[in-house]
């Protein structure tokens, strides 16, 4: 596949070509569809939270190049120690190393160790030794995994498939929730929702980041993409102007139950199951979570290659690691005091073990791939001299 817009799984519409169109680039090192520019592409369809991909590409010559990431600790209350970021940084470069394998290329890389954990930088090699480990396989699927956030099958995923699955997510563990255990995680997720939509620190990252108009968006999500209802995404659209009109309806409306239900109890338990990966250690470096995320990454692609489609639910995770390094971020007293609630039921969920071993956690089922969904920035708009 010599473009990877060229996937046949990939549903083509006017839309779509629009939202994925190509700009030319005049950089020579990115002429011809160049093994450079293919590993590139691959590379930018990570997912990042709230799509904001947040690094850029400066090229050095044809087997090499920097990646420029950055967190967004600054203006996002889910990514207050950057580890959201640096997941999505591995997520990234695990593309780039299984788009490369397809290639018959290795990827080496290495984490600057001068630069900050605010702005990791990242070098990289392209060589021509076989891969190790090749998971060339799933380079097809790269383009194919996106979130899903609608109702799936609540057909059991098959032992055989949760084999494949396990084996791609090693060394992590996959702790699973099935059947009538589906109820108990659903309920962690509409209590997470109910803090994150009760918080002012969480508005301004939820006003900008929806695309109102287009069922795809390069940089924001596409609100069909949320799978509400008309009257619900007409709510939303009207409290998302201001945070005064939130604040009201959650105080005298019950104005969180609406979203609540839609966006995390109906789609809960219309699953096949709810899983949360557990690393073997506590992660606390930028390198930590960039390894977790390329594993992450490899876990995902390959639940895409099975039919098998996802949709994250990582507040649950986020504020119990708040709660358990005593991080304040809100001010919001009763939505602390929720938290700590939260974070006890997070631990009896994975058996008392230390949350800051887990590492992702979401819902899967059988299902077609979303109509509607994130592109990418235009890989011109990702260079920097």
């Amino acid at each position: 596949m010599k473009n990877i817009l060229d996937n046949p799984g990939l549903k083509a519409s006017p839309e779509w070509e629009e939202a994925t169109a190509e700009a030319n680039i005049a950089n020579p090192l990115l002429q011809n569809n160049s093994i450079l520019k293919q590993i590139l592409d691959f590379g930018r369809w990570a997912p990042s939270g709230d799509n904001m991909q947040p690094w850029r590409f400066k090229l050095i010559d044809e087997n090499h190049f920097d990646i420029l990431a950055s967190d967004t600790r600054d203006h996002c209350v889910y990514d207050l120690q950057g580890n959201a970021s640096q997941l999505s940084i591995g997520m990234l470069i695990e593309n780039m190393v299984i788009g490369a394998a397809s290639l018959d290329k290795t990827l080496d890389y290495e984490l600057d160790p001068d630069s900050t954990d605010e702005h990791p930088v990242i070098h990289v090699k392209i060589a021509s030794t076989q891969p190790e480990n090749n998971h060339a396989h799933l380079a097809d699927s790269i383009i194919l995994r996106t979130v899903n956030r609608r109702p799936l099958s609540k057909e059991k995923i098959t032992d055989e498939h949760k084999q494949k699955i396990e084996e791609a997510a090693s060394p992590l563990k996959i702790k699973w929730f099935e059947g009538k255990e589906i109820k108990k995680t659903t309920r962690l997720f509409f209590d997470a929702a109910g803090i994150r939509l009760s918080i002012a620190e969480a508005f301004p990252t939820h006003a900008s980041i929806m695309e109102w108009n287009k069922p795809y968006s390069r940089d924001k999500m596409p609100v069909g993409s949320l799978g509400m209802s008309a009257m619900g995404t007409k709510m939303m659209k009207a409290c998302l102007k201001d945070w005064r009109i939130v604040n009201f309806l959650n105080t005298f409306m019950a104005g969180t139950y609406l979203p609540r239900l839609e966006l995390d109890v109906l789609p809960g338990l219309s699953s096949g199951a709810h899983f949360i990966l557990i690393d073997d250690k506590v992660n606390e470096s930028v390198s930590d979570f960039i390894e977790a995320g390329r594993l992450v990454q490899r876990f995902w692609i390959r639940l895409t290659s099975l039919g098998i489609q996802l949709q994250p639910q990582m507040t649950p995770l986020i504020f119990a690691n708040y709660h358990r390094q005593s991080i304040n971020f809100t001010s919001n007293k009763k939505q602390l005091k929720a938290t700590e609630k939260l974070a006890n039921k997070y631990k009896e969920l994975i058996d008392g073990e230390d949350c800051g071993k887990t590492v992702f956690v979401g819902r899967i089922g059988y299902g077609d791939i979303a109509d509607y969904r994130s592109t990418r920035l235009d890989l011109k708009d990702l260079l920097v001299e």
